[in-house]
């Protein structure tokens, strides 16, 4: 197009060329006879050439910039600049250049409106994504929760029908007593003298079981304690032996770090251990940074817990395999005090007898809820 554009003004000028030539050919063949009237003549049909070119030139820079091909507009309005003589001339040129600066006034508005509207979307996208996350994020919470309160809800459940079952085996256990107690009353209403005797002899009977059972409850009691306070006088008689042979043996003095979370390591027990938990003879006291268990009971029970230790990074679930939540554990004789060192939020157990290394006279679960193992 700009190859074109070239040939055309090549032509004009060409054709400008030509007429200025055969006008001064003309000029000087006749100037002995040309008057003023064929001078003002030439000099008109001069303008006319300049003017069809200057309209000519203007006319394609309205029609560049209107396409906005500014190059194009300049070329054009350069060219226009040579024809432009008198003020209307001036005047439509300078319309024209003003027209191509609003003109790519016009464009610049435009780009920078379309790239702050692209700003806008590219926003409310990210706002809209944001939004969304946020959606699946709550509904994956409240999946979670509703989930976990179907869990407790079930627990709850089945904990209220395990004890509707034992209500409903103690009523039916003292409805069968009362049936038989009705029988037996009714087997024994024709000898009133008698059924008072047996009614006499039968409480004393059970009182007697009663005392019976509470003689050998303390019976096995103080044997449970006799055999404990047994081996701890073994081990203790066992360690002064040990002491008395190495006594000649100098030793260097250690330091020796704390322990972590307890005085000392579980030790081996001989202790009977019923299968019974032991809860209720655990007395929990917060010193500090430390936890006392003393057991109010008169026999020997053992204990295990797990929490913010101080001294250990194991947590809640971290001790042996299939047998986790409890990490720690510590033998406590009756009336004694144990202590589990450096612990902020914790969780213990507790059963009857002895626990040696490891837990295998325990069962735990990942919620914290166990099992005395009997041995």
């Amino acid at each position: 197009m700009n190859a074109k554009k070239t040939a055309v003004g090549t032509v004009r000028i060409v054709h400008v060329l030509c007429v200025l030539m055969l006008s001064c050919a003309g000029l000087a063949m006749t100037s002995a006879q040309a008057g003023p009237q064929d001078l003002l003549r030439m000099s008109e049909q001069l303008d006319r050439v300049d003017k069809g070119d200057f309209d000519e030139a203007l006319s394609k820079a309205s029609q560049c910039t209107r396409v906005r091909d500014y190059t194009c507009a300049e070329a054009q309005l350069k060219n226009a600049r040579k024809f432009s003589t008198d003020a209307k001339s001036k005047s439509a040129l300078k319309r024209a250049e003003e027209d191509l600066l609003a003109e790519r006034a016009r464009e610049k508005e435009e780009q920078r409106l379309a790239a702050q509207r692209q700003r806008e979307q590219e926003k409310r996208e990210t706002e809209l994504r944001q939004a969304e996350q946020r959606a699946r994020d709550a509904e994956r919470q409240a999946q979670a929760e509703a989930e976990e309160r179907e869990n407790l809800n079930n627990r709850i459940a089945a904990a209220g029908n395990a004890y509707s079952q034992t209500i409903r085996a103690q009523a039916n256990s003292r409805a069968a007593e009362q049936a038989r107690n009705q029988q037996f009353a009714q087997q024994q209403a024709e000898a009133a003298r008698n059924a008072a005797n047996e009614q006499r002899r039968q409480a004393q009977d059970r009182a007697q079981l009663d005392a019976q059972r509470l003689q050998q409850q303390r019976q096995a009691d103080a044997q449970r304690i006799q055999l404990a306070q047994a081996q701890q006088d073994s081990q203790r008689a066992q360690a002064a032996a040990a002491a008395a042979k190495s006594a000649p043996v100098s030793q260097p003095a250690r330091d020796v770090a704390p322990a972590a979370a307890t005085v000392a390591p579980a030790r081996k027990s001989n202790s009977i251990n019923t299968g019974r938990e032991a809860m209720r003879c655990v007395s929990v006291s917060r010193e500090k940074e430390d936890l006392g268990f003393t057991n109010t009971c008169n026999i020997q029970i053992f204990v295990v817990w797990c929490g913010d230790l101080k001294y250990s990074k194991k947590q809640c679930g971290d001790g042996p395999a299939g047998n986790s939540f409890y990490t720690h554990s510590v033998n406590v004789g009756p009336g004694d005090k144990q202590y589990a060192r450096g612990i902020g939020d914790y969780h213990y157990a507790a059963c009857e007898g002895g626990i040696a290394f490891g837990k295998d006279e325990i069962q735990d679960r990942p919620d914290g809820t166990f099992t005395c193992v009997p041995k």
